[in-house]
């Protein structure tokens, strides 16, 4: 069973997962609506991750022995001029999420909940591979330098992403 503190903490992530996921839900309608649905697909995916995240949090918990809260859940940004804007959002929310992960390892590590930890190092190798991702789709947004054409390669191959409901397997308790 975790402690108090790190269950208040997983709980507090578990809503940050679900933030995070609406945020992605309204930069894909935001690209849409401006004409971008290669990207805007590629974010709806990220979206579905991001429940996906949530929910390995939950099941983590319930297997703990422990309750899972929900929060109100705030309100997301709607509007973004361009998909790099989008991107470099999408990459700052990127980067808080980790610090949450991180500063969760950090207390179970400092409490021997080696349990959390290990969940906590999956949590940490998706994060930095969320992060790379959203990074190399800047960088190609960036080299384009507004040539249409080159935006709209990039649009057509982020809207080739699928899908995958993660496979995230839990000792039987």
């Amino acid at each position: 069973m975790t402690s108090k503190e790190i269950h208040n903490m997983i709980n507090a992530q578990i809503n940050a997962e679900l933030w995070s996921a609406y945020l992605y839900l309204s930069m894909s309608l935001c690209a849409e609506s401006i004409g971008h649905n290669g990207i805007s697909t590629w974010l709806y995916v990220q979206s579905c991750e991001e429940v996906d995240h949530s929910r390995i949090l939950q099941r983590y918990l319930l297997a703990q022995g422990q309750e899972v809260k929900f929060s109100s859940i705030d309100d997301v940004p709607t509007h973004w001029s361009t998909p790099l804007d989008i991107m470099q959002s999408a990459l700052k929310q990127e980067r808080n999420i980790t610090k949450c992960i991180h500063d969760i390892m950090q207390k179970a590590q400092a409490e021997y909940d080696y349990a959390t930890s290990n969940l906590m190092s999956w949590f940490i190798n998706e994060q930095s591979e969320e992060e790379n991702t959203c990074q190399k789709i800047i960088q190609q947004y960036e080299n384009a330098s507004n040539t249409p054409c080159a935006i709209m390669q990039i649009d057509r191959d982020l809207g080739s992403r699928k899908y995958h409901p993660l496979q995230f397997k839990f000792p039987e308790t």
